[in-house]
């Protein structure tokens, strides 16, 4: 029962951290190169290249995306084809990818998907 709690209480400090990100400019993302952090954005696109490959256009439609997510590995087993549109958080690292911003993931826990339906302001 205590590893229960422990583990529960974790998972609601993680996921309100990652709630609480904000959208990067190009330039925090260039101050954060080659460190691991949390990126949050609305996924515009998602392509399938591989079995182990999926990659996400964040902050915009391709090819004038601001970043992209490399999904890359069989430990990402996640349903890409229903994350599009949502907001998600990516942990990872930032690096540069031939020329562009790119956060790469290897593991389905490094995602933390949105599904709060959007409130009225």
């Amino acid at each position: 029962m205590k590893k229960l709690l422990i583990t529960f209480t974790f998972l609601i400090i993680a996921l309100g951290n990652a709630n609480a990100q904000h959208n990067f400019s190009l330039t925090e993302f260039k101050e954060k190169l080659g460190k691991i952090d949390t990126l949050c954005d609305k996924v515009f696109s998602v392509n399938i290249v591989s079995d182990t490959l999926t990659i996400l256009a964040m902050g915009g439609k391709p090819p004038h995306q601001k970043y992209n997510i490399a999904a890359k590995g069989d430990k990402v087993n996640m349903d890409f084809t229903n994350i599009k549109g949502k907001r998600v958080c990516i942990i990872g690292p930032f690096v540069n990818y031939k020329g562009r911003p790119q956060v790469t993931a290897t593991r389905a826990d490094q995602f933390v998907v949105d599904t709060l339906p959007k409130r009225d302001k």
